[in-house]
């Protein structure tokens, strides 16, 4: 039961990149497309992101145990469609409290109230210390995606998109309009500025 509520979250964000909403709906949210550690398969996630230094940062509100984690542990190379476009990327795993501490510091200067009531859910406190971020900040995980040389890719909406939206959409019985989104369980970094997130050593080293 629990399985298929967490895919059934996860179909809203798909649906509105799939209708031609990805360029308003990209600016918060990103889909992530990894390879499944067992099956090989692709595996796509959405996932809500910072951008730093033309990296795409994102984050595991369950740390290292996330599926989607430990598939790019498994294979660090991604595809990543944000916006209106598609690229894709090496993606770099971190586990340091420090640089997690880091975006979390950026998240509470850019979006204070959203992201003190996700710390006090989680009992943090809205405005924490920096050794309180740190010690939280112990249980996630975070991803940096470098994009690849090639340029993005541009996504055009066809025919069968639609004809595949729709039977989705009735078979599960979610509108197309509806589109609850992940706040933490698929974390939430927006776009933005510089700072210590980018990633410290060659990617070649991933």
């Amino acid at each position: 039961m629990r399985n298929w509520i967490f895919r059934l979250l996860k179909i809203p964000p798909r649906l509105l990149y799939a209708i031609g909403l990805g360029a308003p709906y990209g600016r918060l949210v990103l889909l992530l497309t990894t390879r499944g550690r067992r099956t090989g398969k692709p595996r796509v996630t959405p996932l809500q992101y910072e951008q730093v230094n033309g990296a795409f940062v994102v984050a595991s509100a369950r740390g290292p145990l996330a599926d989607w984690y430990r598939n790019v542990i498994a294979e660090p190379r991604v595809e990543v469609r944000v916006r209106g476009s598609r690229f894709s990327g090496i993606a770099e795993t971190c586990t340091d409290p420090a640089r997690i501490a880091d975006l979390l510091e950026l998240r509470l200067k850019k979006h204070p109230r959203l992201v003190g009531r996700i710390l006090r859910l989680r009992g943090v406190p809205a405005n924490p210390t920096r050794l309180q971020l740190e010690a939280y900040a112990s249980r996630l995980a975070m991803v940096t995606v470098t994009p690849a040389v090639t340029p993005p890719q541009q996504i055009a909406r066809t025919p069968e998109i639609d004809m595949h939206i729709r039977g989705r959409t009735k078979s599960l019985g979610v509108p197309v309009r509806s589109s609850p989104l992940q706040v933490f369980g698929s974390e939430s970094w927006s776009r933005g500025s510089r700072s210590r997130l980018a990633p410290t050593r060659p990617l070649s080293e991933t």
